[in-house]
């Protein structure tokens, strides 16, 4: 039987705060609300909401079956079956106010290229509704992955700042 879930990004305009030579950095990977422009891979137009419930689905997860970490990838390449090259890792998730922040240690072409502007965002990839890996149990929300990107759905969040 096929899962009733479904899986979209939304993309955040996210500051990341690095220092000269450093090369981790606590980033804002999502926000709380509502967004009903979303537009999926099957052209269906959706109202996609955010709320407190589904970040802490997705850290949840994250503490059971990441294995430590999420990939940051560039453009969603993890996503198309593509070779997908890691931008960075997220080791830690955790909720601010309204928003999710990933504690990302990046690469060393990754921080180069924040630096010199090249990238500016980041967009997570929500998984709803789908089944955990390992128990089978249907979850709220789950992120698989995150990117790095110059193309953000989700607004509102203050651009990159280095």
């Amino acid at each position: 039987m096929k899962a009733a879930g479904y899986a979209f990004s939304i993309s955040a305009s996210t500051p990341l705060a690095l220092e000269d030579g450093k090369s981790d950095a606590w980033v804002e990977i999502a926000k709380t609300g509502e967004w009903r422009g979303y537009v999926g891979d099957d052209g269906k137009k959706r109202t996609i909401k955010v709320t407190q419930d589904h970040f802490a689905s997705a850290i949840a997860e994250f503490a059971r079956n990441s294995g430590g970490e999420v990939v940051m990838d560039y453009e969603h390449q993890s996503m198309t079956g593509e070779k997908a090259l890691a931008s960075g890792w997220i080791d830690e998730l955790k909720i601010e106010d309204d928003k999710l922040l990933g504690h990302v240690k990046w690469t060393d072409v990754a921080a180069a290229e924040i630096r010199a502007k090249q990238y500016k965002y980041t967009s997570p990839v929500w998984s709803m509704g789908m089944p955990d890996r390992v128990t089978g149990e249907t979850l709220l929300a789950q992120i698989p992955c995150v990117a790095l990107t110059n193309t953000p759905f989700q607004g509102g969040l203050r651009p990159v700042s280095l």
